[in-house]
């Protein structure tokens, strides 16, 4: 009797907000990185080489040769801590791009490295062809087959921006082409600016205005003012005694101040009150889809360890969870007994009483 082996499940969808990046994208940080590996093992053997060739001694020459070889190694290991623990390289900070898991789009960890080492595996014999061949061939999912293998995704760090509306003169429908009748001064202009409120008027000021309106109107022809207007003295307007402008606008009565649901302290002692659902906090936050209905507050972050939109802060009645959106630095739940819980993007996380939220150097805590 054979047994069918099982299908593999596949993996599990991105969450919402988190968009993978494209290959032409990923092709051109993988260029970036290699480029700058290269001048920097070039250039430091070349200056180890040429300081060991001009003492004119061969233990020169092996001294500087070895430390050339260590600085090279002891660059190499940083770098690889740098994208285990931050989850970029050189070439995807410049490009906005960030390694994540692909089950739950955390933070890839050991995951990237081992792309990186199967990709050197299959791309020295072939001269580094295959991985550039391999970046460009991806899934709808965005995925190549080594992260396939490895189970990591890039993504796109952080929402992007959203252009800003226009400002300005704004056109009147159904004004192209018109001209005034004949005798009137220059164009119907095209275009109206923005004009600042005036004051109401007193009667005799409307009165006035009116009557020389209707004087007016007896030379322009089709502008002509109705029989009833043709002079000021038909129009009867009794200027009242003690009473003022007529037409002054009723200031509508203000609503009560909406009463914040809790206040988040920062560690710089900024105090950021919640009245929405939604609250988005960055240097400078954009509320693109699917969070246009979110509130944006800038946080102060003198040292910029805080992405542009960092985090989302989400209120259900009592009830208050944060949501990681793919910062560079991260976010994270330290609880009352210390113990410390990285956000995954997209994924939301309660906040208990008295935790406080870390957002890359920067921290806060919930007070209701």
């Amino acid at each position: 009797m054979t047994t069918t082996p099982a299908p593999m499940s596949p993996a599990p969808p991105l969450p919402d907000g988190v968009v993978p990046a494209s290959g032409a994208r990923r092709l051109g940080a993988f260029l970036i990185d290699a480029v700058l590996i290269t001048v920097a093992y070039y250039g430091i053997t070349a200056v180890g080489l040429a300081m060991g060739l001009a003492s004119n001694s061969i233990d020169t020459l092996m001294t500087m040769t070895t430390v050339s070889g260590l600085i090279i190694i002891a660059l190499a290991a940083a770098m690889t801590a740098w994208l285990w623990t931050r989850g970029y390289t050189p070439g995807h900070r410049l490009l906005g791009l960030r390694w994540a898991a692909w089950d739950g789009a955390g933070p890839a960890g050991a995951r990237s490295v081992g792309w990186y080492a199967l990709a050197g595996l299959v791309g020295t014999p072939t001269l580094g062809v295959v991985p550039i061949i391999t970046l460009l061939v991806t899934d709808p999912q965005g995925r190549n087959w080594i992260d396939r293998v490895c189970g990591t995704v890039v993504v796109i760090a952080g929402p992007a921006g959203s252009a800003a509306p226009r400002s300005g003169p704004v056109a009147v429908p159904g004004t192209a082409g018109m001209s005034r009748a004949p005798g009137a001064a220059g164009p119907v202009p095209a275009f109206v600016e923005d004009t600042q409120e005036q004051p109401p008027l007193t009667a005799s000021q409307l009165r006035d205005r009116l009557g020389a309106a209707a004087a007016a109107g007896a030379a322009d022809g089709p502008f002509a003012a109705p029989a009833a207007f043709s002079s000021a003295a038909a129009i009867a307007v009794t200027e009242p005694t003690g009473v003022g402008p007529l037409f002054a606008p009723t200031p509508a009565p203000a609503g009560p101040a909406p009463v914040p649901a809790a206040t988040l302290v920062m560690d710089t002692g900024q105090r950021i009150a919640l009245v929405a659902p939604r609250t988005l906090l960055g240097r400078a936050p954009v509320a693109v889809a699917p969070w246009e209905e979110a509130d944006t507050v800038p946080v102060t972050d003198p040292d910029r360890s805080i992405s542009k939109t960092h985090l989302a802060v989400l209120l259900d009645g009592d009830r208050l969870s944060v949501r990681e959106l793919g910062s560079t630095n991260g976010s994270a739940v330290v609880g009352t007994d210390g113990a410390r819980t990285t956000l995954l993007m997209g994924q939301d996380v309660v906040v208990p009483d008295g935790a406080r939220i870390e957002l890359g150097d920067r921290s806060f805590t919930v007070e209701r």
